[in-house]
């Protein structure tokens, strides 16, 4: 039973101040100077620990009501016990803590421990609406508009040690303004908005403005990631490794859901996936989400899939990426199935405009590829020593110097089914 036993009674007859957890018994107290304690506590085993509030707009206390909210997260988090909440109302939350001793630009929120982060409350939390209260953690600590200052990321989820998982939820967030470009032997390079070796879910929140050598917005690794209607803005990997948005690393598993990937872009010549580079050993869900105007310098404007676990798709759209080979998608070493989508107007500069399939054999059924284009071959599929299976789809106004709707090379042997290619 939750809050339903005395904190001390008479003779002091609930003195043990954790429980079997190590969590505080007592969440609104205990008053010790009376002899009936108005504290409550659990009458089991583990207590349930209540909600910490961050507010940049008061005074500032102990964080046990919006009245008397943190004003900084970083001391919410600190204090936080394990499956606390934490609510933090609209506003603009800066880094402080360094992970690195002496390194100004280290500072990041870091999340080590199971944790419920809510944000897009009113100030004084008398509203909750994420997209009218905006709650940002930025990494621009330094000169306004310079990001050669800022914080390598805003957030880190890690606690150092690869061989457990906390559970950490992160809802109504924006995460904005890192810049993960030094390449010094730490992590300094990874992920511009948040690095994660832990299990998370990301709800209703925006990375935006991100860079990194790798993975502009996020670096994900080892654990289980699920991310729900959540936005993807204008993020960048300046590195080889690429993936505009998000590097999904060995050994991962990510889910997708109702999301989307704009405007996001690798810059370095050989940087591959220009939303997303899923590599070896990775899984990789993704269902009713949007890739739009996504760049790769090399391969997969779009997504890069490489040797990874069969990817599954379902419902999503490739609208206007581009890249040199693959603009929508470039599979190597991986046949992922794809279910109802949708490939527009996607170009590549050498092959594969919609898809560029080499040594995978893909699962195609009800897609359609409509105005891709290549400047070499296989404007709607390039085929590379690969087998595709394509069922019920429809190719209409791609183009390409050779093959304008599908080409394949002599050592693949695409299926087609109750297709249908037309001008």
């Amino acid at each position: 039973a939750i809050d339903v036993g005395d904190g001390i009674s008479g003779a002091s007859v609930n003195t043990t101040t954790t429980d079997l957890a190590g969590n505080p018994r007592f969440i609104d107290g205990p008053d010790t100077t009376n002899a009936i304690n108005t504290a409550t506590i659990d009458l089991g085993a583990y207590e349930q620990q209540g909600v910490l509030y961050v507010d940049d707009d008061v005074v500032g206390g102990d964080g046990l009501s919006w009245a008397n909210a943190y004003t900084d997260l970083q001391d919410a988090l600190d204090a936080a016990s394990n499956d606390q909440e934490i609510r933090i109302a609209e506003g603009t939350y800066l880094p402080s803590l360094e992970r690195i001793g002496g390194d100004s630009r280290s500072v990041s929120f870091t999340l080590d421990k199971d944790l419920l982060i809510f944000g897009g409350y009113q100030n004084g939390g008398t509203d909750y609406d994420p997209e009218t209260y905006l709650t940002i953690l930025s990494g621009d600590i330094g000169t306004p508009a310079d990001n050669t200052d800022n914080a390598y990321r805003p957030v880190t989820v890690d606690d150092g040690d690869d061989s457990t998982f906390h559970n950490i939820l992160i809802d109504g967030l924006t995460i904005t303004a890192g810049f993960a470009d030094n390449n010094d032997g730490n992590d300094n390079h990874f992920g511009g908005g948040l690095l994660s070796r832990e299990n998370l879910t990301l709800n209703q929140v925006s990375l935006t403005n991100n860079s990194a050598l790798v993975g502009g917005a996020g670096f994900l690794s080892f654990g289980t990631y699920h991310i729900t209607d959540c936005t993807f803005v204008s993020n960048t990997s300046s590195g080889f490794n690429g993936g505009g948005a998000i590097y999904l690393a060995s050994n991962a598993s990510l889910t997708l859901e109702n999301s989307r990937f704009t405007d996001n872009q690798t810059s370095e010549s050989n940087g591959d996936g220009g939303a997303i580079r899923a590599t070896a050993s990775a899984t990789l869900t993704a269902s009713n989400c949007l890739f739009q105007d996504n760049f790769a310098q090399d391969n997969g404007g779009g997504i890069f899939n490489q040797a990874i676990h069969p990817p599954v798709f379902n419902n999503c759209q490739f609208i206007v990426n581009s890249a040199d080979g693959g603009g929508g998608i470039y599979n190597e070493l991986s046949s992922p199935s794809l279910t109802n989508f949708s490939f527009q107007g996607n170009s590549a500069s050498s092959r594969g405009g919609g898809i560029l399939n080499s040594v995978s054999s893909p699962s195609l059924n009800n897609c359609s590829f409509k105005g891709n284009s290549a400047s070499s071959s296989g404007g709607g599929i390039y085929n590379f020593s690969s087998s595709p299976s394509i069922t019920n789809c429809s190719f209409q106004g791609n183009g390409a110097n050779l093959g304008g709707g599908i080409f394949h090379n002599s050592t693949s042997s695409p299926s087609l089914t109750n297709c249908i290619l037309w001008n």
